[in-house]
């Protein structure tokens, strides 16, 4: 029985070298501090912040908005409006919502342990 040999390409390395994509330019970090430079206002104004678009203007999916929301909404930044709209409240509003979550810390009463 003859084998017949089969030409695969070179193997390449899994590291990109299509220009257009970048790992940084699809960070988390990086995606924040964009939404932060749209929304970030001290000046007492209400900002109202649609997620549809805040994904448009930054170039994402939604989920990837929400990953920054939920953040930004535990330490105090924006507060839940509706189902994709959230206010935001600024950078002044951090150290009350810490203070509430080290106040929630201290309340946890310990579970006691199973007796045997």
């Amino acid at each position: 029985m003859a084998s017949s040999a089969v030409d695969y390409p070179p193997a390449t390395t899994t590291t990109r070298r299509d220009t257009s994509y970048s790992r940084k330019q699809k960070s988390l970090s990086l995606l924040c501090s964009n939404f932060l430079s749209l929304y970030n206002r001290d000046d007492g104004a209400t900002v109202l912040i649609g997620l549809d678009d805040a994904a448009s203007r930054l170039g994402v999916v939604r989920r990837r908005i929400y990953d920054i929301v939920n953040v930004l909404e535990s330490v105090g930044l924006l507060s839940r409006k509706s189902k994709n709209t959230y206010t935001w409240k600024g950078f002044a509003a951090v150290p009350d919502a810490l203070k509430e979550l080290q106040e929630e810390g201290l309340d946890l009463t310990p579970i006691p342990a199973p007796v045997d």
